[in-house]
């Protein structure tokens, strides 16, 4: 478990979650207030004081919902998979976000498939064939969202730019 007891992951699991859960409605408060604000007889500092809040809670929003999934994956084990193949999916604007498919062989025959975002990578299908490092929390073969990249795992990871 990586030094980590289960009960200090399930209260780091909490806490970012509450937090998560708090900065959401901040956000959604901010959002009615600077509307309410803007219809009503307001000064205009008072809008500009309410779009500031609502965008500070937002980032912070942001940075609780990645310290949450770091949390739920803290303490799982590692895995290492070969890439064996990349999906593409295009937005409007013409950017592209790229995904990994991974298969890795776990200890006692185990096979497991999981899919890891990459973001706009200039040289996607450079992964293919490549091994990626990630973190699991269960055996199941096909749940291909039950997977974590941080910081320590991408360093060790052996695709391009590492």
């Amino acid at each position: 478990m990586d030094g980590l007891s289960d009960v200090s992951v399930d209260h780091r699991v909490r806490r970012w979650n509450l937090a998560r859960s708090l900065f959401a409605f901040l956000t959604l408060a901010g959002v009615v207030f600077c509307i309410a604000s803007v219809l009503g007889t307001s000064p205009h500092w008072v809008w500009i004081a309410g779009f500031a809040a609502t965008l500070v809670s937002g980032c912070l929003l942001r940075i609780a919902w990645d310290k949450h999934r770091v949390a739920l994956f803290a303490g799982a084990p590692t895995a290492v998979g070969t890439v064996r193949d990349v999906l593409e999916s295009q937005f409007g604007d013409g950017a592209s976000k790229y995904q990994l498919l991974i298969d890795a062989e776990l200890a006692h025959g185990v096979s497991i498939h999981r899919r890891i975002d990459i973001g706009g990578d200039p040289d996607p299908l450079g992964w293919v064939g490549n091994q990626v490092r990630f973190r699991h929390r269960t055996l199941d073969p096909d749940d291909l969202d039950d997977a974590f990249v941080g910081r320590e795992e991408r360093n060790a990871s052996l695709g391009p730019g590492s």
